[in-house]
C-alpha cells in the first residue's frame, strides 16, 4: 500500500464511425486508419497519474504510459501500453475511434473501444490475456452511455466526456463505467469488487506538448538554430568540426501565484537530446553557478518573472561519435526534486543534424 500523494501544484487528437446498436467483437485491420485517436492519444513518451482509491485500502497512485512503438506480427505500428490492463500490452488507436489490442494468431485484433460510437452503439471487449489482472473485463458488454458528459477530477473539469456503462458476467468484480475526455483519454473509472467500489481519477497527464492540468508558469526553450551541420572535413580550424546548440530554458510565471521548486543542491536543469523514438542520446546540465554537488536543498520561488538556466550541448555521442544526421528533439527538463518526474517544468523543440564530409 503506498500513501495518498501529496496534493498537485498549479505546476503539475475524425472521422465518425457509423454503426448499428452492436458492432463486430473484431477490428478490421485497416492501414490507412492508422493514427493517434482523439479520445485515447497513443504516442511515446505519453504518461498518465492516477490516483486509487478502495474501500479499507489506503490511496494509492497509478501511472499508465506509453513506452516505446513497435512493429507487430501483421506488420502494422503498435504501442506498447503500460499499467492500463495491468501488464504491457500492444495497442493502436484508430482515427475512427477504435482502440484495439494486438491478437497475434488471428485475423481481427481484440476490441477495446469504439470511442467514436453513438450513444447506445455496444460490443463486447477482449483482452489478449483475460487471466491476469484486470478481472473480469474480456467478454463484457460495453455501451456507449453519453458523449456529453461534464465530468470533475483532481486534474481538472472536462467536457463532452465519452461515458462507458460495462455489463459483467462476475457479479462482484469487474468494470462498471469509465470517462474519456477528447484529446487527454481515460480520467475516470470505477470498478467493483468483494470489498466495495474502487475508483481511478486522473491526477495529471503529460501528452508530448500538452500538460495536465495546466501549470500556473510557462516553460520555454529557445535554441540559437533550427538545422546544425557536422563538419567533418579535414580543417585546420578548431572552430569546424562537431557541432553545439546553444539552448535557453526560461521559466515565466506571469501570475500572482507563487511557484516554488526545490533542489538538492544548485538550481538546475537537465538537456538532452532525444532521437524520434524518444531515445536519450546526449545529456548535460544547465546550472545557476551554485554548488551542485552540495547537499543544502536550494529553492526558487518566483511570480510575474522569469528564471533562465543555460546549456552548451555538444552533438557527440558519449563514445565520441558525432551524433548522426537526422531528426531529434532538444527537451529540458527543470530538476525539481521536490516534483515527481512527470510534473517538472519541460520544454522540447525539434532539430535537425546534417553531416558534411
Amino acid at each position: 500500500m503506498r500513501p495518498r500523494p501529496a496534493v498537485l501544484s498549479a505546476c503539475l487528437l475524425l472521422l465518425v464511425l457509423a454503426v448499428a446498436p452492436s458492432v463486430p467483437a473484431g477490428e478490421p485491420r485497416f492501414r490507412d486508419l492508422l493514427r493517434t485517436g482523439s479520445y485515447f492519444p497513443l504516442q511515446v513518451g505519453n504518461q498518465w497519474v492516477y490516483e486509487v482509491r478502495e474501500p479499507a485500502v489506503d490511496t494509492s497512485t497509478l501511472v499508465v504510459s506509453v513506452t516505446e512503438q513497435i512493429t507487430g506480427t501483421d506488420g502494422l505500428p503498435y504501442f506498447a501500453l503500460e499499467g492500463y490492463f495491468g501488464p504491457r500490452r500492444l495497442v493502436r488507436s484508430l482515427r475512427n475511434g477504435t482502440v484495439s489490442e494486438l491478437n497475434p494468431g488471428g485475423d481481427l485484433n481484440h476490441l477495446w473501444y469504439l470511442l467514436q460510437a453513438p450513444v447506445g452503439a455496444h460490443w463486447k471487449i477482449t483482452l489478449s490475456d483475460p487471466s491476469v489482472p484486470p478481472p473480469c473485463v474480456s467478454g463484457a458488454t460495453v455501451t456507449v452511455a453519453s458523449r456529453t458528459d461534464t465530468v470533475k477530477v483532481q486534474a481538472g473539469e472536462f467536457r463532452n466526456v465519452v461515458r462507458l456503462e460495462y455489463s459483467r458476467e462476475c457479479m462482484d468484480a469487474g468494470i462498471l463505467a469509465e470517462w474519456f475526455a477528447p484529446g487527454i483519454g481515460l480520467i475516470k473509472r470505477v470498478e467493483d469488487s468483494f470489498t466495495g467500489w474502487r475508483t481511478m481519477e486522473l491526477l495529471a497527464a503529460n501528452l508530448g506538448n500538452q500538460l495536465v492540468p495546466r501549470p500556473a508558469y510557462s516553460a520555454s526553450l529557445f535554441l540559437d538554430r533550427s538545422l546544425y551541420y557536422q563538419n567533418l572535413m579535414p580543417s585546420p580550424d578548431p572552430e569546424r568540426g562537431i557541432a553545439s546548440v546553444n539552448a535557453v530554458f526560461v521559466l515565466s510565471n506571469s501570475t500572482a501565484f507563487p511557484v516554488e521548486s526545490v533542489f538538492g543542491g544548485c538550481r538546475s536543469a537537465t538537456f538532452s537530446i532525444v532521437d524520434s523514438e524518444g531515445k536519450e542520446l546526449i545529456r548535460v546540465r544547465g546550472d545557476d553557478g551554485g554548488c551542485c554537488a552540495c547537499a543544502t536543498p536550494q529553492n526558487l520561488v518566483f511570480l510575474r518573472g522569469s528564471f533562465v538556466l543555460r546549456a552548451k550541448i555538444r552533438l557527440e555521442l558519449e563514445d565520441g561519435t558525432p551524433l548522426p544526421s537526422g531528426h531529434y528533439a532538444v527537451v529540458a527538463t527543470l530538476d525539481a526534486v521536490n516534483l515527481a518526474p512527470l510534473l517538472r517544468p519541460s520544454a522540447r523543440v525539434p532539430i535537425e543534424v546534417a553531416t558534411v564530409y
